[in-house]
Protein backbone atom coordinates (compact mmCIF):
# COMPACT_ATOMS: atom_id res chain seq x y z
CA UNK A 1 0.00 0.00 0.00
CA UNK A 2 2.72 2.40 0.67
CA UNK A 3 6.52 1.72 0.19
CA UNK A 4 7.50 4.51 3.32
CA UNK A 5 5.40 2.53 5.72
CA UNK A 6 6.60 -0.56 4.58
CA UNK A 7 10.35 0.25 4.79
CA UNK A 8 9.21 2.09 8.53
CA UNK A 9 7.73 -1.15 9.67
CA UNK A 10 10.51 -3.39 9.00
CA UNK A 11 13.01 -1.57 10.27
CA UNK A 12 10.69 -1.22 13.70
CA UNK A 13 11.00 -4.76 13.75
CA UNK A 14 14.30 -4.73 13.82
CA UNK A 15 14.66 -2.12 16.13
CA UNK A 16 12.32 -4.23 18.60
CA UNK A 17 14.87 -7.58 17.93
CA UNK A 18 13.33 -10.71 19.08
CA UNK A 19 14.92 -10.11 22.96
CA UNK A 20 14.63 -6.47 23.40
CA UNK A 21 12.06 -5.13 25.59
CA UNK A 22 10.36 -1.90 23.68
CA UNK A 23 7.71 0.44 24.78
CA UNK A 24 5.50 2.68 22.86
CA UNK A 25 7.06 5.33 24.19
CA UNK A 26 10.29 4.18 22.94
CA UNK A 27 8.49 3.37 19.69
CA UNK A 28 7.43 7.09 20.16
CA UNK A 29 10.88 8.43 20.34
CA UNK A 30 11.81 6.00 17.46
CA UNK A 31 9.23 8.15 15.00
CA UNK A 32 10.45 11.35 16.57
CA UNK A 33 13.98 10.81 15.54
CA UNK A 34 13.20 8.81 12.25
CA UNK A 35 15.76 9.25 9.51
CA UNK A 36 17.07 12.43 11.41
CA UNK A 37 21.22 12.59 11.34
CA UNK A 38 23.39 12.40 14.00
CA UNK A 39 24.54 16.01 13.65
CA UNK A 40 20.63 17.16 13.12
CA UNK A 41 19.92 15.67 16.66
CA UNK A 42 22.73 17.40 18.72
CA UNK A 43 21.64 20.76 17.25
CA UNK A 44 19.70 22.96 20.61
CA UNK A 45 16.72 24.19 19.26
CA UNK A 46 16.27 25.86 23.02
CA UNK A 47 18.52 27.61 22.03
CA UNK A 48 16.77 29.93 19.61
CA UNK A 49 13.48 30.55 21.83
CA UNK A 50 14.75 33.91 23.04
CA UNK A 51 15.88 35.19 19.83
CA UNK A 52 11.68 33.97 18.81
CA UNK A 53 10.37 35.61 22.16
CA UNK A 54 12.54 38.80 21.67
CA UNK A 55 11.54 39.21 17.57
CA UNK A 56 7.75 38.25 18.30
CA UNK A 57 7.38 40.56 21.65
CA UNK A 58 5.79 43.18 20.14
CA UNK A 59 4.14 41.75 17.17
CA UNK A 60 0.08 42.09 17.02
CA UNK A 61 -1.96 39.05 17.09
CA UNK A 62 0.63 36.77 18.69
CA UNK A 63 1.90 35.94 22.06
CA UNK A 64 5.87 34.10 22.19
CA UNK A 65 6.61 32.29 25.41
CA UNK A 66 8.55 29.54 26.82
CA UNK A 67 6.62 28.13 30.22
CA UNK A 68 8.51 27.57 32.93
CA UNK A 69 6.00 24.57 33.31
CA UNK A 70 6.47 23.46 29.58
CA UNK A 71 10.42 24.34 29.15
CA UNK A 72 10.51 21.82 26.28
CA UNK A 73 8.34 24.26 24.18
CA UNK A 74 8.69 27.45 22.54
CA UNK A 75 4.78 28.53 22.50
CA UNK A 76 3.14 30.52 19.55
CA UNK A 77 -0.32 31.52 20.27
CA UNK A 78 -3.44 33.42 19.11
CA UNK A 79 -6.34 31.98 21.01
CA UNK A 80 -9.33 32.06 19.12
CA UNK A 81 -12.38 33.45 21.07
CA UNK A 82 -15.13 31.29 19.04
CA UNK A 83 -13.44 28.86 17.01
CA UNK A 84 -15.42 27.43 13.86
CA UNK A 85 -13.65 23.62 14.90
CA UNK A 86 -13.23 22.27 18.09
CA UNK A 87 -10.92 19.23 16.54
CA UNK A 88 -8.38 21.93 15.12
CA UNK A 89 -5.97 20.97 12.12
CA UNK A 90 -2.92 19.93 13.02
CA UNK A 91 0.05 20.43 10.84
CA UNK A 92 3.67 19.27 11.48
CA UNK A 93 6.44 20.81 9.47
CA UNK A 94 9.74 19.13 9.67
CA UNK A 95 12.82 21.76 9.08
CA UNK A 96 16.44 20.98 9.46
CA UNK A 97 18.62 23.16 11.76
CA UNK A 98 20.16 25.72 9.60
CA UNK A 99 16.97 26.46 8.55
CA UNK A 100 14.12 26.31 11.52
CA UNK A 101 15.19 29.81 12.83
CA UNK A 102 14.08 31.66 9.63
CA UNK A 103 11.33 29.67 8.78
CA UNK A 104 9.86 30.12 11.85
CA UNK A 105 10.03 33.54 11.97
CA UNK A 106 8.93 34.36 8.06
CA UNK A 107 6.06 31.61 8.88
CA UNK A 108 4.70 32.93 12.31
CA UNK A 109 4.90 36.57 10.88
CA UNK A 110 2.44 35.96 8.39
CA UNK A 111 0.08 34.41 10.96
CA UNK A 112 0.57 37.17 13.28
CA UNK A 113 0.06 40.24 10.00
CA UNK A 114 -2.58 38.05 8.82
CA UNK A 115 -4.52 37.82 12.77
CA UNK A 116 -4.56 33.82 12.05
CA UNK A 117 -6.21 32.34 14.98
CA UNK A 118 -3.84 28.89 16.04
CA UNK A 119 -1.97 27.03 18.88
CA UNK A 120 1.67 26.78 17.85
CA UNK A 121 4.74 25.07 19.59
CA UNK A 122 8.50 23.84 18.63
CA UNK A 123 10.18 21.46 20.43
CA UNK A 124 13.90 21.40 21.73
CA UNK A 125 15.40 19.39 19.30
CA UNK A 126 15.41 19.04 15.76
CA UNK A 127 12.97 16.22 15.34
CA UNK A 128 10.18 15.03 12.07
CA UNK A 129 7.80 17.28 13.75
CA UNK A 130 9.73 20.39 14.63
CA UNK A 131 6.87 22.69 13.95
CA UNK A 132 3.24 22.04 14.85
CA UNK A 133 0.76 24.68 14.43
CA UNK A 134 -3.01 23.78 15.02
CA UNK A 135 -5.41 25.80 13.56
CA UNK A 136 -9.26 26.45 13.48
CA UNK A 137 -11.02 26.15 10.06
CA UNK A 138 -9.90 24.50 6.45
CA UNK A 139 -9.57 28.27 5.18
CA UNK A 140 -6.77 29.12 7.29
CA UNK A 141 -5.05 25.78 6.88
CA UNK A 142 -5.28 26.23 2.79
CA UNK A 143 -4.09 30.15 3.53
CA UNK A 144 -1.05 28.70 5.26
CA UNK A 145 -0.44 26.22 2.44
CA UNK A 146 -0.82 28.71 -0.25
CA UNK A 147 1.68 30.88 1.48
CA UNK A 148 4.22 28.23 1.80
CA UNK A 149 4.25 27.37 -1.78
CA UNK A 150 4.70 30.68 -3.19
CA UNK A 151 7.73 30.91 -0.18
CA UNK A 152 10.57 29.27 -1.47
CA UNK A 153 12.64 30.03 2.29
CA UNK A 154 9.84 28.11 3.57
CA UNK A 155 8.76 25.39 0.82
CA UNK A 156 12.32 24.50 -0.01
CA UNK A 157 13.21 24.10 3.73
CA UNK A 158 10.44 21.55 4.17
CA UNK A 159 11.72 18.15 4.88
CA UNK A 160 10.24 14.67 5.09
CA UNK A 161 7.83 13.92 8.13
CA UNK A 162 6.18 10.90 9.48
CA UNK A 163 4.99 8.23 6.88
CA UNK A 164 1.76 7.52 8.81
CA UNK A 165 -0.49 10.62 8.56
CA UNK A 166 -2.12 12.45 6.24
CA UNK A 167 0.23 14.52 3.19
CA UNK A 168 -0.17 17.52 1.77
CA UNK A 169 3.17 17.67 -0.10
CA UNK A 170 5.58 17.66 2.69
CA UNK A 171 3.34 19.05 4.98
CA UNK A 172 1.56 15.56 7.40
CA UNK A 173 -2.08 16.57 8.67
CA UNK A 174 -3.58 15.22 11.83
CA UNK A 175 -6.64 15.34 14.26
CA UNK A 176 -6.35 13.63 17.82
CA UNK A 177 -8.52 16.63 19.64
CA UNK A 178 -7.60 15.83 23.33
CA UNK A 179 -4.43 13.03 22.51
CA UNK A 180 -1.42 13.28 20.82
CA UNK A 181 -1.93 11.38 17.25
CA UNK A 182 1.60 10.23 17.20
CA UNK A 183 1.23 8.48 20.39
CA UNK A 184 -1.59 6.90 20.07
CA UNK A 185 0.10 5.67 16.16
CA UNK A 186 3.13 4.78 18.46
CA UNK A 187 0.86 2.94 20.76
CA UNK A 188 -0.98 1.04 17.50
CA UNK A 189 2.79 0.43 16.43
CA UNK A 190 3.90 -0.97 19.51
CA UNK A 191 1.04 -3.50 19.67
CA UNK A 192 0.75 -4.41 16.00
CA UNK A 193 4.49 -5.13 15.95
CA UNK A 194 4.12 -7.58 19.15
CA UNK A 195 1.49 -9.52 17.70
CA UNK A 196 3.10 -9.72 14.74
CA UNK A 197 6.13 -11.43 16.07
CA UNK A 198 3.86 -13.60 18.37
CA UNK A 199 2.15 -14.77 15.55
CA UNK A 200 4.77 -15.07 12.91
CA UNK A 201 3.70 -12.88 10.18
CA UNK A 202 5.32 -10.22 8.46
CA UNK A 203 5.01 -6.31 8.70
CA UNK A 204 3.76 -4.43 6.48
CA UNK A 205 0.87 -1.61 5.55
CA UNK A 206 -1.68 -3.38 4.39
CA UNK A 207 -1.67 -5.87 7.13
CA UNK A 208 -1.20 -3.07 9.44
CA UNK A 209 -4.03 -1.39 7.96
CA UNK A 210 -6.07 -4.70 8.03
CA UNK A 211 -5.13 -4.64 12.39
CA UNK A 212 -6.30 -1.53 12.65
CA UNK A 213 -9.68 -1.61 10.47
CA UNK A 214 -10.74 -4.86 12.64
CA UNK A 215 -9.77 -3.08 15.86
CA UNK A 216 -11.76 -0.44 14.59
CA UNK A 217 -14.77 -2.75 13.47
CA UNK A 218 -14.15 -4.78 16.71
CA UNK A 219 -14.01 -2.02 19.31
CA UNK A 220 -15.99 1.25 17.53
CA UNK A 221 -18.54 -0.34 15.52
CA UNK A 222 -19.50 -3.82 17.81
CA UNK A 223 -18.51 -2.54 20.82
CA UNK A 224 -16.77 -5.50 21.73
CA UNK A 225 -13.28 -6.20 23.90
CA UNK A 226 -13.20 -2.45 25.12
CA UNK A 227 -12.06 -3.82 28.30
CA UNK A 228 -8.78 -5.28 26.48
CA UNK A 229 -8.25 -2.18 24.23
CA UNK A 230 -8.50 -0.14 26.80
CA UNK A 231 -5.97 -1.85 28.78
CA UNK A 232 -3.74 -1.74 26.07
CA UNK A 233 -3.73 1.79 24.73
CA UNK A 234 -5.09 3.69 28.03
CA UNK A 235 -3.82 7.01 27.64
CA UNK A 236 -1.81 7.85 31.33
CA UNK A 237 -3.68 10.89 31.19
CA UNK A 238 -6.86 8.82 31.45
CA UNK A 239 -7.62 6.70 34.66
CA UNK A 240 -11.47 5.42 33.85
CA UNK A 241 -12.92 4.55 30.57
CA UNK A 242 -15.44 7.25 29.81
CA UNK A 243 -17.70 7.79 26.73
CA UNK A 244 -15.45 10.87 25.45
CA UNK A 245 -12.16 9.07 25.54
CA UNK A 246 -13.90 6.05 23.44
CA UNK A 247 -14.92 8.51 21.05
CA UNK A 248 -11.28 10.40 20.47
CA UNK A 249 -9.43 6.84 20.26
CA UNK A 250 -11.92 6.05 17.69
CA UNK A 251 -11.44 9.71 15.50
CA UNK A 252 -7.89 8.82 15.62
CA UNK A 253 -8.32 5.40 14.56
CA UNK A 254 -10.48 6.13 11.51
CA UNK A 255 -8.03 9.13 10.66
CA UNK A 256 -4.93 6.26 10.30
CA UNK A 257 -6.99 4.12 8.77
CA UNK A 258 -8.44 6.48 6.19
CA UNK A 259 -4.61 7.97 5.99
CA UNK A 260 -3.80 4.76 4.87
CA UNK A 261 -6.47 3.98 2.51
CA UNK A 262 -6.60 7.30 0.52
CA UNK A 263 -4.21 9.94 1.55
CA UNK A 264 -5.29 12.83 0.07
CA UNK A 265 -6.57 16.83 0.99
CA UNK A 266 -9.93 15.98 -0.02
CA UNK A 267 -10.28 12.74 2.06
CA UNK A 268 -8.48 14.61 5.44
CA UNK A 269 -11.11 17.19 4.76
CA UNK A 270 -13.76 14.79 4.75
CA UNK A 271 -12.18 13.60 8.32
CA UNK A 272 -12.39 17.28 9.36
CA UNK A 273 -15.98 17.23 8.73
CA UNK A 274 -16.57 13.26 10.44
CA UNK A 275 -14.56 14.34 13.75
CA UNK A 276 -16.38 18.29 13.94
CA UNK A 277 -20.19 17.53 12.91
CA UNK A 278 -21.90 18.10 16.07
CA UNK A 279 -24.63 15.49 15.26
CA UNK A 280 -22.27 12.63 14.63
CA UNK A 281 -20.18 13.54 17.63
CA UNK A 282 -22.68 13.35 20.13
CA UNK A 283 -24.20 10.06 18.01
CA UNK A 284 -20.45 8.51 18.91
CA UNK A 285 -20.21 9.83 22.27
CA UNK A 286 -24.12 8.26 22.66
CA UNK A 287 -23.18 5.13 20.85
CA UNK A 288 -20.83 4.26 24.40
CA UNK A 289 -22.95 5.38 27.18
CA UNK A 290 -24.54 1.99 28.09
CA UNK A 291 -21.47 0.31 26.93
CA UNK A 292 -20.24 -0.13 31.00
CA UNK A 293 -23.14 -0.70 31.87
CA UNK A 294 -23.72 -4.04 33.46
CA UNK A 295 -26.05 -5.26 36.46
CA UNK A 296 -25.11 -4.76 39.61
CA UNK A 297 -26.54 -6.59 42.96
CA UNK A 298 -27.17 -5.77 45.76
CA UNK A 299 -24.47 -8.71 46.73
CA UNK A 300 -22.28 -7.53 44.20
CA UNK A 301 -21.90 -3.98 46.04
CA UNK A 302 -20.99 -6.33 49.47
CA UNK A 303 -18.85 -8.24 47.76
CA UNK A 304 -16.27 -5.33 46.84
CA UNK A 305 -17.27 -3.75 50.75
CA UNK A 306 -16.22 -7.17 52.02
CA UNK A 307 -13.11 -7.47 50.35
CA UNK A 308 -12.35 -3.85 51.29
CA UNK A 309 -12.86 -4.30 54.97
CA UNK A 310 -10.90 -7.28 54.86
CA UNK A 311 -7.79 -5.88 53.00
CA UNK A 312 -7.94 -2.93 55.03
CA UNK A 313 -7.27 -5.04 58.15
CA UNK A 314 -4.97 -6.90 56.79
CA UNK A 315 -2.65 -4.72 54.22
CA UNK A 316 -3.98 -0.84 55.86
CA UNK A 317 -5.46 1.73 53.58
CA UNK A 318 -3.35 2.59 50.96
CA UNK A 319 -2.41 -1.24 49.67
CA UNK A 320 -5.87 -1.79 49.48
CA UNK A 321 -6.94 1.13 47.42
CA UNK A 322 -3.22 0.35 44.97
CA UNK A 323 -4.09 -3.39 45.26
CA UNK A 324 -8.42 -2.69 44.02
CA UNK A 325 -6.83 0.03 41.66
CA UNK A 326 -4.88 -3.08 40.13
CA UNK A 327 -7.68 -4.91 39.51
CA UNK A 328 -9.91 -2.76 38.09
CA UNK A 329 -7.33 -1.42 35.74
CA UNK A 330 -6.12 -4.64 34.46
CA UNK A 331 -8.19 -7.68 35.26
CA UNK A 332 -5.64 -8.95 37.55
CA UNK A 333 -6.60 -10.97 40.41
CA UNK A 334 -3.60 -11.52 42.34
CA UNK A 335 -3.58 -8.32 44.87
CA UNK A 336 -6.75 -9.48 45.66
CA UNK A 337 -6.36 -11.67 49.04
CA UNK A 338 -7.97 -15.41 49.36
CA UNK A 339 -9.09 -14.78 52.72
CA UNK A 340 -12.72 -15.49 52.81
CA UNK A 341 -12.24 -17.17 49.75
CA UNK A 342 -12.56 -13.71 48.67
CA UNK A 343 -10.25 -14.04 45.30
CA UNK A 344 -12.17 -16.80 44.02
CA UNK A 345 -15.65 -14.97 44.35
CA UNK A 346 -14.15 -11.99 42.48
CA UNK A 347 -12.95 -14.75 39.95
CA UNK A 348 -16.71 -16.27 39.75
CA UNK A 349 -18.50 -12.87 39.70
CA UNK A 350 -16.47 -9.35 39.62
CA UNK A 351 -15.29 -8.22 36.78
CA UNK A 352 -13.59 -4.35 36.31
CA UNK A 353 -16.40 -3.13 34.40
CA UNK A 354 -18.55 -4.48 37.24
CA UNK A 355 -16.63 -2.80 39.79
CA UNK A 356 -15.93 0.98 38.04
CA UNK A 357 -19.86 0.80 37.62
CA UNK A 358 -19.99 0.30 41.41
CA UNK A 359 -17.70 3.15 42.05
CA UNK A 360 -20.37 5.60 39.99
CA UNK A 361 -17.71 8.03 38.90
CA UNK A 362 -15.93 7.75 42.61
CA UNK A 363 -11.84 7.57 42.74
CA UNK A 364 -11.03 4.31 44.93
CA UNK A 365 -9.80 6.34 47.21
CA UNK A 366 -12.48 7.96 48.25
CA UNK A 367 -15.01 4.70 47.57
CA UNK A 368 -12.35 3.02 50.15
CA UNK A 369 -12.63 5.29 52.84
CA UNK A 370 -16.54 5.68 52.41
CA UNK A 371 -16.35 2.11 53.66
CA UNK A 372 -14.14 1.89 56.29
CA UNK A 373 -14.52 5.38 57.77
CA UNK A 374 -18.25 6.02 56.53
CA UNK A 375 -15.97 9.70 54.74
CA UNK A 376 -18.61 10.93 52.28
CA UNK A 377 -17.84 13.11 49.13
CA UNK A 378 -19.05 15.92 48.41
CA UNK A 379 -18.83 17.91 45.19
CA UNK A 380 -16.80 20.94 45.40
CA UNK A 381 -17.03 23.56 42.18
CA UNK A 382 -14.17 25.18 43.58
CA UNK A 383 -11.45 22.51 44.10
CA UNK A 384 -12.58 21.15 40.84
CA UNK A 385 -12.35 24.96 39.05
CA UNK A 386 -8.94 24.95 41.65
CA UNK A 387 -7.28 21.34 40.40
CA UNK A 388 -8.40 22.29 36.57
CA UNK A 389 -6.20 25.53 37.05
CA UNK A 390 -3.30 23.67 38.74
CA UNK A 391 -2.66 21.12 36.36
CA UNK A 392 -3.07 23.72 33.03
CA UNK A 393 -0.48 25.91 34.63
CA UNK A 394 1.60 22.94 35.39
CA UNK A 395 1.49 21.57 32.04
CA UNK A 396 1.49 25.10 29.71
CA UNK A 397 1.75 27.92 32.12
CA UNK A 398 0.23 31.45 32.87
CA UNK A 399 -0.24 32.55 29.36
CA UNK A 400 -3.10 29.38 28.71
CA UNK A 401 -4.31 29.02 32.08
CA UNK A 402 -5.69 32.92 32.73
CA UNK A 403 -7.13 32.21 28.71
CA UNK A 404 -8.97 29.28 29.78
CA UNK A 405 -10.53 30.72 32.84
CA UNK A 406 -11.90 33.63 31.11
CA UNK A 407 -13.15 31.65 28.21
CA UNK A 408 -14.95 29.32 30.09
CA UNK A 409 -16.79 31.86 31.50
CA UNK A 410 -18.48 32.21 28.66
CA UNK A 411 -19.19 28.01 28.26
CA UNK A 412 -16.11 27.25 26.55
CA UNK A 413 -13.68 24.73 28.37
CA UNK A 414 -11.33 23.53 25.63
CA UNK A 415 -8.21 25.35 26.93
CA UNK A 416 -7.72 23.55 30.08
CA UNK A 417 -5.49 20.64 29.76
CA UNK A 418 -7.28 17.08 30.59
CA UNK A 419 -4.77 15.40 32.49
CA UNK A 420 -5.79 14.01 35.64
CA UNK A 421 -9.58 14.10 33.99
CA UNK A 422 -8.95 18.09 35.17
CA UNK A 423 -11.46 19.37 32.14
CA UNK A 424 -13.33 16.32 32.50
CA UNK A 425 -14.48 17.10 35.63
CA UNK A 426 -14.74 20.77 35.22
CA UNK A 427 -17.21 20.35 32.22
CA UNK A 428 -19.07 17.44 34.52
CA UNK A 429 -19.21 19.18 37.30
CA UNK A 430 -18.85 23.17 37.16
CA UNK A 431 -20.51 25.32 35.33
CA UNK A 432 -20.30 28.88 33.71
CA UNK A 433 -21.87 30.44 36.19
CA UNK A 434 -20.68 28.73 38.87
CA UNK A 435 -16.73 29.92 37.56
CA UNK A 436 -18.08 33.48 37.26
CA UNK A 437 -19.03 33.32 40.89
CA UNK A 438 -16.25 31.60 42.28
CA UNK A 439 -13.40 33.84 40.53
CA UNK A 440 -15.06 36.61 41.16
CA UNK A 441 -12.27 38.70 41.19
CA UNK A 442 -9.38 39.46 38.46
CA UNK A 443 -8.34 36.54 37.18
CA UNK A 444 -4.84 36.76 37.41
CA UNK A 445 -5.44 37.33 41.27
CA UNK A 446 -7.75 34.58 41.56
CA UNK A 447 -5.03 32.69 39.89
CA UNK A 448 -2.21 33.72 41.88
CA UNK A 449 -4.16 32.83 44.79
CA UNK A 450 -5.06 29.66 44.16
CA UNK A 451 -1.57 28.18 43.51
CA UNK A 452 -0.32 30.19 46.48
CA UNK A 453 -2.90 27.37 48.39
CA UNK A 454 -1.30 24.74 46.66
CA UNK A 455 2.18 26.45 47.52
CA UNK A 456 3.23 27.97 44.33
CA UNK A 457 4.53 30.96 43.16
CA UNK A 458 3.44 31.83 39.87
CA UNK A 459 5.72 32.38 37.30
CA UNK A 460 5.18 35.20 34.24
CA UNK A 461 5.64 33.88 30.99
CA UNK A 462 8.78 35.64 29.25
Amino acid sequence: MNEKIDKLLKELALYYGDDTYKTSDSIYYFLTQYNISKEEKQFDVYGLFPKWIDYFKDKPNIKVFNSPHWQYFCQFVNYPSNPELNDEIKIYLHINSKDIFEVARILFEYLSLNNIKHMSKIGSDIRLDDIVIRVYSKKDYLRIKNFIDRTPRIKDSLQDSFPIGFHDGKINLALDRDMSFNQVVSSYLYWYITDSKKEGKEVSSRNFYNYLNNIYNQVFINKQNIDLFFRRFKNKNYTELKEEQLNNYQEITKVIIESLKNDTLENYFQMVDFCNDKDLLDKRINSFNNLNKVNIEQQDILLVKECILVMGRKYGLETTITNLDIFMNTGNLIRITRDNDLRGRFTRSMSPTKLKNILNGKSMEMFVKETIYGVKEQDNPKETLDKAILETYKKYGLEQVTYAVKIAMDGIYNYFTNTNSARDNLKRQVTSEQIKAIVNVDVLTYINNTLQEYGIEMSKSR
